[in-house]
């Protein structure tokens, strides 16, 4: 007769383990996710991700349409019409204070044309055509074939043009300094902004002609000459780039010469600093209607030479 305690079936029933609670199930499983910070008031790390890279990709987008239109801008003010609206009231107040000046409308013919614009105006005037309304025809007439050569549309945005005048304010402003610096630095004065301008004349007279200077000098030196420099060159020498640099150094040879008594009889008398100096200021207004515009170009060289006067 064998022993109950060694009964092996007698031996599982009495060390058979019991079953856990559902409080200790509940204890473990909290345990095991504090252990792998997975509790409840830990952020979700996947969501976290998606955040960062939403706000990564919502700034890229962001950067991507101010580039696009940086260069929305950037295009917008070198057409033609954008560039005829920018001028127009420049040319207006050129021409209304042309006629209110009175007795100062002999110093302004003399004094406000550099020679070529003179060689320009004197034949026509001669045909009965003034100047009121000559240049005005021209300049309209000019970037209007311009506009339609290039097969462009009508529209106009006014926020450029606000655009480009702080833009033009600025870069004259920064030209300014650049030529009194350059002064200062190496002697002397810079010359007058206007070849045979009478500083002790009245200020209107002078804003008025710095103003008209800086439309026609700009038309007859960067659209009428340079253009088709750059054009002609291009085909004989089959070069974009040296095209362009010899046509910009020819015309601001041209455009520094018509500013002195031998081509222009109301230019100053020959000095060799005052040459260099109009010679690096038509490179550098060749440069801004190349890359910035007629517009941009032309409200440059306006405010540059209405600081010379304040």
């Amino acid at each position: 007769m064998r022993d109950a305690s060694s009964d092996p079936r007698k031996n599982e029933s009495t060390h058979k383990p019991e079953p856990e609670s559902s409080a200790a199930i509940e204890t473990s499983a909290s345990l095991d996710s504090n252990e792998f910070g997975s509790n409840s008031n830990t952020p979700d790390v996947s969501q976290a991700i998606e955040q960062v890279l939403l706000s990564k990709t919502e700034a890229r987008r962001k950067r991507k349409l101010a580039g696009l239109e940086t260069k929305k801008y950037h295009f917008e003010t070198q057409r033609p019409l954008v560039c005829l609206a920018f001028v127009l009231p420049l040319l207006a107040f050129y021409e209304i204070g042309s006629i209110f000046l009175g007795d100062d409308a002999t110093y302004l013919a003399n004094a406000l044309r550099s020679g070529i614009d003179q060689w320009f105006h004197q034949p026509l005037a001669q045909l009965g055509f003034g100047q009121l309304v000559l240049l005005p025809l021209v300049t309209v007439g000019v970037i209007l074939a311009w506009h339609h050569r290039v097969n462009d549309h009508w529209r106009i945005r006014p926020m450029v043009l606000l655009g480009m005048l702080g833009e033009a304010a600025g870069l004259g402003l920064i030209l300014f300094c650049a030529a009194n610096s350059l002064n200062l630095l190496f002697g002397g004065a810079a010359p007058a902004a206007q070849a045979g301008l009478d500083l002790s004349t009245g200020w209107w007279a002078n804003a008025v002609s710095y103003v008209g200077s800086g439309i026609y000098e700009e038309l007859i030196f960067r659209i009428i000459l340079l253009v088709p420099a750059i054009y002609w060159l291009n085909k004989v020498f089959d070069a974009p780039k040296l095209a362009v640099s010899t046509g910009v150094i020819a015309v601001s040879l041209i455009f520094a010469s018509m500013h002195y008594s031998v081509f222009n009889p109301a230019g100053n008398q020959f000095e060799l600093s005052s040459f260099m100096f109009r010679f690096g200021a038509s490179i550098i207004f060749c440069a801004l209607f190349l890359c910035r515009g007629f517009g941009i170009a032309v409200g440059t060289h306006v405010a540059y030479d209405v600081l010379t006067q304040v």
